[in-house]
């Protein structure tokens, strides 16, 4: 496969009579996407992309107009400082800014200069190994065009003007710089303007509310920095508006880190690679015993925590690993920070032969038009030495009428001679997942420690961790086979990991559970689980109690064609259960608009006490007394439950994107937005409709 892209310099003559005749053509590499006629429309220059060297960048070009006829109007070109750039200014002709008589410089050759080009772009700075945001100054007299200094700004710049004599003024969603460009081989930053919080987090301690104050995510992968810049925690009154609250109290923290607390105490985690294989992570401890004197202790460092998710790339070009950043995420107990690191296991059980046997037998007609055929599949499954098991599957014998065009199927068992089978061979491999506990005692925080770090049994394969009791809650299940079934089954236990003393952390005996814990308070769990429906494997929900080592089954309830996305416990003795439709391939309705509902049950009986239909694309976030709070497009729905036959949309309330980490405080639904701020809305408002 070939590429080439020209860019054709075409020009017109026009005349009074609207004639239009082509002069000449000019071809030039990459193309422009505006020109702005200068020096008494002598002269053109070009925004666009130079693809010279293989990779496209941003550009300026320099043109001569005078004569028509010239068939090499090319006078000069000058890339941006940063290969593989973009900039607004392909798109938006108000991005960059184009100004005659604006320096007074001389080009290389001694060349005057008095035109100034300002060009905003993003791209990779070879030199310093990043990426980048600034905006390039070039100057430009009839016959030259020369690439001067950059203007660093951070995030991408939307707008660059000038702003008075020698002052640049570059504009992004998220600050605003003054540059002094008198001299344009060395512009110097006179002040930099922030336009947006970019509050990342928001936690209450007593009267007081902390707002972590983090702009990472607005330079995100492209910041023009090699380090993030910090974040700042900023104690607040937690009364009144907390956006525009002024700090009380500030501590600086490392930028992009997560927060997390434990009573007085605040946490700010941060993580970064250090080397390919490693990630350091950061601890900073807070105590905000008294929130308006905040302390900060000295800050834990170690290379023994893993990361939440990768965050970095393998330059094969520069032979090194470059880092951005990454966060791990800590579960919280009263004497530890815990994080969870899981390791992938593998092992190859043997060969096994998998086949899927479909009908082969055509459509027959008779003399009166009526046809008849066999449809269907089936997989089934031998493994080296065994025998061949297949799935019931679903072969039907069809019926065309003639007359009436009617098709009638009935279920069938086909002789083997109507049946063909495509079959392959493959590895019997069995994968699963252990689970590790790293603790960081935190029961001094002027000194925080690296806890024993505790590993479950090599051969259990980890489904899920939360905190409960004060203590980590693990699930786990293990494979079991039964007589004359070739299926694979799972049985699932619970763990429960004490951390009450960090140092020596005790792992309780296992207890079998049906299926997935979702919820704990107290001895009380409830579990999620799958079973065999008539159609489809189909979701549970069980109530049990804990005592002296087992789990007692109470109340048990199975949703028929149903998936269970979501449970939860609500403050007035209630189950609330988002689950939604079981997705059949051979209906008309897509995997995206499967329906969605809430179900209502009572918290002890797991009877059904109200349901209502939900928004395909709604998702449950979570439950406060007589609310269940979902994700929805564009915003936050409340659901009102206090009465639960009647559920009904209370309140839609809109928010930037997919809102997350939300906090609860009396009435008061809040939640830290990044660049648009704390959001807040009232729990008890009503602004939709009552239900008809």
């Amino acid at each position: 496969v070939t590429y080439l892209r020209t860019d054709p310099f075409h020009a017109f003559e026009i005349t009074d009579e609207g004639d239009a005749t082509e002069i000449s053509e000019y071809v030039i590499s990459g193309w422009n996407d505006y020109f702005r006629p200068v020096f008494d429309e002598t002269r053109l220059l070009g925004i666009g992309v130079n693809d010279e060297s293989g990779s496209q960048t941003m550009a300026v070009s320099l043109y001569d107009i005078t004569d028509l006829s010239n068939p090499e109007p090319f006078i000069a070109r000058a890339e941006v400082e940063a290969e593989s750039s973009w900039s607004e200014a392909s798109y938006d002709d108000r991005a960059f800014s184009i100004i005659e008589n604006a320096v007074e410089v001389t080009a290389p050759d001694g060349t005057p200069e008095t035109g100034l080009v300002l060009l905003p772009f993003s791209g990779w700075n070879s030199d310093d190994r990043t990426y980048e945001s600034s905006v390039q100054i070039y100057t430009f007299s009839a016959n030259t065009l020369t690439r001067r200094g950059v203007m660093e700004h951070g995030t991408q710049v939307r707008r660059s003007f000038q702003a008075g004599d020698e002052l640049t003024a570059n504009l992004s969603e998220a600050e605003l710089t003054l540059y002094d460009t008198s001299t344009p081989d060395s512009p110097v930053e006179n002040g930099r303007l922030e336009l947006v919080p970019a509050y990342a987090e928001l936690h209450f301690v007593g009267d007081y509310a902390v707002r972590l104050k983090d702009r990472t995510s607005l330079y995100g992968w492209w910041g023009s920095l090699t380090e993030r810049p910090g974040a700042v925690l900023e104690v607040i009154p937690a009364s009144g508006n907390l956006d525009a609250a002024e700090s009380l109290a500030s501590v600086e923290v490392p930028g992009g880190s997560s927060i997390v607390r434990n009573g007085n105490h605040l946490f700010a985690i941060s993580g970064r690679y250090n080397d390919i294989l490693h990630i350091e992570t950061t601890i900073v401890p807070v105590d905000l015993t008294d929130p308006t004197n905040p302390v900060v202790h000295p800050a834990f460092v170690t290379n023994d925590i893993p990361g939440s998710s990768g965050s970095g790339f393998w330059d094969c070009y520069g032979c090194g690993w470059f880092s951005y950043y990454d966060s791990p995420s800590a579960m919280v107990t009263d004497s530890a920070l815990v994080f969870v690191q899981s390791e992938s296991r593998r092992e190859v059980l043997g060969v096994v032969e998998e086949c899927e046997v479909y009908s082969i037998e055509g459509p027959g007609c008779n003399s009166s038009g009526t046809c008849q055929w066999l449809e269907g599949n089936q997989h089934c499954r031998t493994p080296r030495g065994g025998t061949e098991t297949c799935d019931e599957g679903d072969f039907r014998e069809c019926t065309l009428n003639d007359r009436t065009s009617d098709i009638t199927c009935v279920p069938v068992q086909p002789e083997p001679d109507q049946l063909g089978r495509v079959c392959s061979i493959s590895e019997d491999v069995r994968t699963w997942q252990t689970y590790s506990f790293i603790p960081i005692d935190t029961r001094d925080i002027s000194a925080l420690r690296s806890g024993r770090v505790t590993t479950l049994a090599e051969d259990t394969n980890g489904v899920s961790v939360l905190t409960a009791n004060g203590d980590i809650q693990v699930t786990w299940n293990r494979p079991v086979t039964r007589d004359g079934d070739a299926r694979e089954w799972r049985q699932y236990f619970m763990q429960t990991v004490d951390m009450s003393d960090p140092m020596n952390p005790v792992v309780a005996e296992p207890v079998n559970i049906p299926g997935e814990l979702v919820s704990m308070n107290d001895d009380i769990i409830y579990t999620r689980d799958l079973v065999l429906g008539e159609r489809f494997v189909e979701a549970t929900i069980a109530r049990l109690q804990l005592r002296d080592g087992l789990a007692y089954l109470q109340s048990w309830l199975q949703f028929e064609d149903q998936i269970v996305e979501a449970v939860a416990l609500e403050g007035a003795g209630n189950l609330l259960v988002s689950h939604s439709d079981i997705w059949d391939p051979s209906s008309s309705t897509d995997w995206w608009n499967q329906p969605r509902s809430l179900t209502i049950l009572d918290a002890d009986t797991l009877v059904e006490t109200g349901n209502t239909a939900m928004d395909a694309r709604s998702r449950f976030a979570q439950s406060v007394d007589g609310r269940a709070l979902f994700a929805v497009p564009g915003g936050m729905l409340v659901m009102n439950v206090e009465d639960p036959a009647n559920p009904f949309a209370q309140a839609w309330f809109p928010t930037p994107g997919w809102w997350s980490n939300a906090t609860v405080r009396g009435d008061r639904f809040i939640f830290a937005a990044g660049p648009v701020g704390i959001t807040e809305a009232n729990l008890n408002e009503f602004n939709l409709l009552p239900p008809m």
